[in-house]
């Protein structure tokens, strides 16, 4: 049987010879620039070149003659831990020059072996050798750590914190530990510490955690604010509303914080939405007066601030500082209205006009905080009647005279006690 195989190379392959090949002689290029610099710098120490081994051949035909001179006494044996045994005695003596990598080898070897007094000991020892070795400072934390001795542990990181301030492994590590000590204040700052040198550090999740802890983040926010320091307390409060946003407690500290912080509109704020929780709260009401007290200490021809402190003063039963406060608004604009209503109710002058009238003003002045003068201005706005008053939306009752969206609030939940 004859046959004939026909093979013909793909042209598309053959096309590409040409640039991988190109490609495999750039490629060698490189890779003998890389290496020969390489080779002249380490070529010589090597084992296998020409010096050594041409020593190698020649050191056998070398020898050193021996002579009447007897060879010196071998020292005595000495202990690792540096001392030595003489006619049954125990001597002191130099310790051995150990290398520290020697030492922390049987360290590791030992603590491996979960033999962890041994390991202690060793690394004590090379310790001894080298006071701020940082391996050996954090090995011998590391296992008082597996030890449960966390303050003696804490003690070691933190040496090997001040030796080495950017391991932020050691500042998430240290915040565990501080952590398990109850300790989290500490701990927060730590972890914030971590985070600072790397944004996408473990501690990032752990300080969310603690900041879920409602507990902490009270005792910290008033921590803060006794000391002063409104913009940490602010942080904490914050915190606490966003998973408790109607927290009267927080609102009322956050007030706090703001008005240390002279954000006094945000402080108003904040005292507002706790007297749409609770609006009798006194206080939130107290809290509000020292606002505007602060405001007017900045801002003393504020006359709406002069008004807004003398009514809540006015709440609070403090009817004298009330009558104050509405005497200084006059005091800055003798004409405004506001003023003059109030002052005419902490100084009410009796008016007659007629039996109705009489009775209708009777039955407003129940209401609270509505005077005389207030009830005249109801009566004068149309509402002449405890009908036409229940009937009333609060903004209407607010666009009287002398009486604010508050006070407006207050009379309709007085007129109509379930809605």
């Amino acid at each position: 049987i004859n046959y004939r195989v026909d093979i013909e190379p793909s042209p598309f392959i053959i096309s590409f010879i040409p640039l991988l090949a190109t490609i495999s002689i750039i490629a060698q290029g490189i890779w003998i620039a890389y290496l020969y610099p390489m080779k002249r710098r380490y070529a010589p120490l090597s084992i296998y070149s020409q010096k050594f081994v041409h020593e190698a051949k020649t050191s056998h035909r070398t020898y050193t003659p021996i002579t009447e001179t007897p060879s010196p006494p071998p020292p005595p044996p000495r202990k690792a831990v540096g001392t030595y045994i003489k006619a049954g005695a125990e001597v002191s003596a130099p310790e051995e020059t150990v290398s520290v990598d020697t030492i922390l080898m049987e360290a590791r070897k030992h603590y491996n072996n979960r033999n962890y007094e041994a390991a202690l000991r060793e690394f004590d020892r090379a310790l001894k050798v080298e006071e701020n070795h940082l391996m050996a400072i954090s090995g011998k934390g590391k296992t008082l750590e597996t030890l449960d001795r966390l303050e003696e542990s804490l003690e070691c990181y933190d040496k090997a914190l001040a030796l080495n301030p950017k391991a932020e492994f050691n500042w998430v590590r240290t915040g565990d530990m501080l952590l398990k000590l109850d300790r989290k204040e500490e701990a927060v700052e730590r972890f914030k510490t971590a985070i600072a040198l790397n944004p996408s550090s473990p501690a990032m999740e752990k300080l969310k955690s603690i900041e879920k802890d409602k507990g902490f983040l009270k005792t910290q926010a008033a921590h803060f604010s006794d000391e002063g320091k409104f913009r940490e307390a602010l942080r904490y409060y914050t915190l606490i509303l966003r998973h408790d946003t109607e927290n009267i407690k927080a609102l009322i500290g956050m007030s706090v914080a703001l008005r240390g912080m002279k954000r006094f509109d945000d402080a108003e704020k904040a005292l507002k939405k706790v007297l749409d929780i609770d609006y009798y709260n006194s206080l939130a009401l107290d809290e509000l007066a020292k606002c505007y007290r602060d405001r007017l200490a900045q801002e003393p021809r504020d006359v709406d601030a002069w008004i807004a402190r003398g009514d809540i003063l006015v709440e609070l039963g403090r009817k004298e500082e009330g009558l104050m406060c509405f005497n200084k608004a006059l005091d800055v604009n003798p004409d405004y209205e506001e003023a003059k209503i109030r002052v005419q109710d902490m100084n009410p002058a009796p008016v007659w006009e007629g039996h109705m009238k009489e009775d209708v003003i009777q039955e407003f002045v129940k209401i609270p905080g509505i005077g005389r003068a207030r009830a005249n201005a109801l009566i004068e706005a149309g509402y002449d009647s405890m009908k036409k008053l229940e009937k009333a939306s609060m903004k209407d009752v607010a666009a009287v005279k002398g009486i604010d969206q508050r006070l407006a609030r207050g009379i309709i939940a007085s007129v109509r006690p379930y809605g």
